[in-house]
């Protein structure tokens, strides 16, 4: 009995551990980059996280994640390309590479912007026409926001 414990208990961590190295699939061509959020605290300004990476894509896809996102915050998101009609694409993932959950069109400011909330991490996606494209991203999550609530009970 013990040994099947031990069995069932290192195939778990094995699972674990293969989904924690790749996020969201497990195909070894798609090596997605991390965009680590870092402290974003400005005097007399929302607080949060924030992300700049400057992307050099030498492929047709780039693929990025972020993780570590609180439902009760807001998400910005902001790709920006001096030749942003070189991209062709830029899509949310939640689950999986292959089921597209947003597509982010362009603005008239030449930037694809989107704004949502989301549970812990997403994907993102960056489809160039030719190689090298050279762009930035930008993720900023804010921190949780406090809403304090009347109760229905009363102290005396």
């Amino acid at each position: 009995m013990p040994k099947k414990i031990i069995t069932l208990l290192l195939l778990n961590l094995a699972i674990i551990t293969t989904s924690i190295a790749q996020p969201f699939n497990l195909d070894k061509k798609i090596k997605p980059v991390e965009l680590k959020l870092l402290k974003f605290q400005p005097k007399d300004q929302p607080k949060g996280r924030l992300n700049v990476t400057k992307a050099y894509q030498l492929n047709d896809t780039a693929y990025y994640y972020c993780k570590g996102l609180s439902i009760y915050g807001i998400t910005q998101l902001t790709v920006a390309s001096k030749g942003s009609a070189n991209l062709v694409s830029v899509t949310l993932h939640k689950d999986s590479w292959k089921k597209v959950s947003k597509n982010i069109p362009i603005n008239k400011a030449r930037l694809y912007e989107s704004s949502f909330k989301t549970e812990g991490s997403f994907g993102l996606r960056v489809v160039s026409k030719k190689a090298p494209a050279v762009y930035n991203i930008y993720v900023w999550a804010s921190d949780d926001v406090k809403v304090k609530l009347p109760t229905a009970f009363k102290s005396k």
